[in-house]
Parts: structure tokens; sequence; C-alpha cells
């Protein structure tokens, strides 16, 4: 997900939902139009939803409605979370055209709890998550009732309103537009120039750029500067031999002492602490924002929490 702030959802043909387990590292601002349900098996991850920011933990579930501009980060190596995506067409036969159901759904929160509680909804989800990574012939057709299973409990007991969708058409909106300034901020965080950069790409002047991030996503632009160096560092400090001061003029930092204090602010420790003691990635492995994680372990606590062990 990192790098793209519309996130094309491919889904298994003839199914409608995609359900996978990963580790995460971090994402961009981003949104998509399916909905997003996400439970933490394990560890912290630190929800960022609009302005909103929210640190979710082991047994949390969030539903995502579709296209809201969100994102996701972790300092928590040991972090693994099951992610459910899903179509709005799955609702399409219970709605008018153009109307989609808004749920509100967030165990972190505690508003709006299910009428039945969380635990169906995550057994459920679960069931879904263990069968669709399972091979055996029965498999797709157990996690087929699952998935719909968890659309019966979150149309059942999750508290939700009916909206219409907006016009494709007219003035981008303010959240997207945050989202492509997000993104842009990350590909381009090095840049010396990047408050003239932004204003140049955009065609908005500085205030502009501030109202919207601030408005859309609860930050600012040096706020979302200063994360995207940090994340960049983070690469560079795991998977090259750069000397740290290299790696603060590579990301763009006026000093090496501004990013000791940056990086210590963002993520608690120091650099030469994140590289002596960070998660080392195999050789060649594409960070997107997700990171290896036990297949072994993400099934038995799938199987558990599903009532299946």
């Amino acid at each position: 997900m990192a790098g793209s702030i519309y996130e094309r959802i491919a889904h298994v043909s003839g199914f409608p939902a995609k359900a996978f387990v990963t580790c995460i590292q971090n994402s961009t601002y981003h949104w998509h139009s399916d909905y997003e349900l996400m439970i933490v098996l394990g560890g912290e991850v630190r929800l960022f939803e609009g302005p909103e920011h929210q640190m979710l933990r082991t047994g949390d579930v969030v539903l995502l409605n579709s296209r809201v501009v969100h994102g996701y980060r972790s300092n928590d190596p040991n972090n693994l979370c099951l992610f459910v995506q899903f179509s709005e067409r799955v609702f399409e036969e219970l709605l008018d055209e153009r109307m989609t159901f808004r749920f509100y759904l967030n165990s972190a929160s505690g508003v709006y709890p299910p009428k039945n509680g969380y635990d169906p909804i995550v057994v459920a989800a679960c069931k879904l998550g263990y069968y669709m990574r399972q091979t055996s012939p029965s498999a797709a057709y157990k996690a087929a009732s699952s998935f719909f299973g968890l659309l019966a409990e979150l149309l059942d007991n999750v508290v939700h309103d009916i909206r219409r969708a907006p016009l494709s058409a007219g003035k981008e909106p303010e959240d997207e537009l945050a989202a492509r300034v997000s993104d842009f901020i990350s590909a381009n965080c090095s840049s010396q120039t990047l408050a003239e950069d932004i204003t140049r790409e955009f065609g908005l002047n500085e205030k502009s750029i501030y109202r919207c991030l601030k408005n859309a996503l609860g930050a600012t632009q040096k706020e979302l500067t200063d994360i995207a160096r940090i994340e960049r560092s983070k690469l560079l400090l795991r998977h090259t031999s750069m000397s740290i001061l290299d790696i603060a003029q590579e990301c763009g930092f006026i000093s090496e002492a501004t990013f000791y204090r940056t990086f210590k602010k963002e993520t608690g420790i120091t650099p030469k602490e994140f590289r002596d003691g960070g998660l080392s990635l195999p050789t060649g492995f594409e960070v997107q924002g997700y990171l290896n994680y036990d297949s072994m372990d993400a099934d038995v606590r799938l199987a558990r929490l599903a009532g299946l062990a």
C-alpha cells in the first residue's frame, strides 16, 4: 500500500472478498473503494483515519468504510494483522443505486459497540482468513460461508446508516487531495525545497495546503515530511552500511542532530539503537509497508480466534 494514494484492490476471480495476514511497518495515506476490516492478531499498530490517530492493540477490530483516507504505522516488529477487504457491490441488491452502507465499528474507541459484542465478528473474520489460507478442496466453500456470515453479522449487529454516494464529477474532495499531497511528500521527502515543490505541483498556496492537510489528515506538512523522512531512513539504516550522517543528508535533514532528535521523537529510540537492534529483512525484499511474519504462527492465531483450534 505504501506509495499509492489510491489502492486498486484485486480480488480472486469469482470471490467478492480479499483476506490476508501481514506484519505492518507503515503505509502512506491512501484510500480505496472497498470496505476494510482489520483485526490486530498481535502487537500494536497505529491507525490514521482522516484527522484521527488511534493505537490499536491485540484483539482490536476496526471497519473502515469505503473511500475513507487512512494509513498505518507501527514500531512494533512483532505486530500481526488480519485484513478483510470487500467491495460495496456485495450490498447492491439491498440498496438503491448510489446508496451505500456506513458502518460504525471500532473496538478501540468503544463507541457504538455491536449489539452482540465484537466476538461474533472476530470469529467470522478469522474463519474467513484461516480458510482462505488453506488448500483443501472444501476450503473455498468454507471461506465463502464465513464471508457471508461476516456480512450478516455486520448488518444485524453493527450500528450503521445508509448514505448517498458522492458524485464523482466536480471539485476534488479535500481528503483525496490531501492524500495526493501526502503521497507527493513521501516520494519527494528528501527535497530541500519541498514546500515550494508542493505549491508548484498542486497549484495551491501554502495556507491552502496547510488547511487541506490539517482538516483532512490532522497533520501539518512538516509532520508528514518528518514521518516520510524517518520511514526512508529506517530502510537505509537496515539495508545499507551508510553512515548516520550520510543517511540524515540523504533523507533531507539539515543536520545529524536534527535527524537524531526527530528520529527519537517518532520512534522512542536513536538511529544507532534502531540499526543495532532493528528487525532485519531478507536481501531483495521489497518493502511496501509490509514485513515478513511467521506463517505458522498466523495460522495458529487465526484458528484459535475462530474457535477452530
